[in-house]
């Protein structure tokens, strides 16, 4: 039987567990800045690297797409990523440099390529991304030659939308507080309640979606990028509980920001182990 968690009172125990790493988190993913850049008209040059973005098929808002770069090993990799095909020229170390993105676009750095000089990452897509929308990739390549680096662009390749995987919601129940602006000094509250003895893992992230996460059927409804951190064990008796008390007169958050959690309940079944996920709920600063 688990517990309801609606029926819980509105002040709880003290318990240790502190998601507080998980709201840092969420406050680093959700700023992004973008390069200096001009859109130019010139040309848009394609260089010597070979980029590959899959599947081929349209993809589910959320879901990751494999992103395979070829080119001098040892080369650092950024991918850049935009909604807007055409030239635009970025200062570079050994000159201007024309890509085949224009603004908005965003750089995501995947490192240097191995001695092979072939990668394959996952990189995470928009989770809300309508049907249809299309997202451009190109990398550059970043090799460590005297006296300058020398750059090196990609040909573009581009993913489709459809639409996105059903999230169904399990038995396991969330409850965050406070249910409006969490205030200078507040105090946020989890609750958790699910099978007692589940080991619960909280996930959150600053948009809602549906994420497939790499187990049969199981679908996290929240967008990429989010965290997902250890949060304790439920008790015999009642939910799991974390209380925060924050600082006061130190503003909680950025303004604006609303993160989403979902958390998951991993426990002893007949058949095995069980994973039960549960609702979604929000704090907002």
């Amino acid at each position: 039987m688990i517990p309801n968690v609606t029926e819980m009172p509105r002040t709880l125990p003290k318990k240790e567990a502190k998601p507080m790493r998980l709201i840092r988190f969420v406050f680093g993913v959700a700023g992004w800045t973008l390069p200096t850049c001009l859109v130019s008209s010139q040309p848009c040059p394609q260089g010597n690297v070979l980029l590959s973005v899959s599947p081929d098929t349209p993809v589910a808002p959320g879901s990751p797409v494999a992103v395979t770069v070829s080119g001098t090993p040892g080369a650092e990799v950024v991918l850049l990523q935009g909604p807007i095909l055409g030239p635009t020229t970025l200062p570079g170390p050994a000159g201007p440099l024309t890509i085949c993105l224009e603004p908005p676009f965003g750089p995501l750095p995947l490192g240097p390529l191995p001695p092979s000089g072939t990668m394959t990452v996952p990189v995470p897509t928009p989770p809300g991304a309508p049907p249809g929308f299309q997202l451009h990739f190109q990398a550059l390549t970043v090799a460590p030659t005297p006296p300058v680096p020398t750059v090196d662009t990609s040909n573009p390749d581009t993913v489709t939308f459809g639409s996105p995987p059903a999230c169904p919601l399990g038995a396991a129940q969330l409850m965050v507080l406070p249910d409006g602006v969490v205030p200078a000094g507040g105090t946020i509250v989890f609750a958790v309640a699910a099978p007692p003895g589940s080991l619960v893992l909280l996930a959150g992230g600053p948009s809602a979606g549906a994420t497939p996460l790499p187990l049969p059927g199981l679908v996290l409804c929240l967008g990429m990028p989010f965290g997902i951190q250890f949060f304790g064990f439920v008790p015999p008796a009642g939910p799991l509980v974390a209380i925060q008390a924050l600082p006061p007169g130190v503003p909680p958050g950025p303004p604006g920001l609303t993160i989403h959690f979902q958390a998951l309940a991993i426990f002893a079944s007949p058949g095995g182990l069980g994973i039960e996920t549960s609702n979604t709920d929000t704090l907002s600063f």
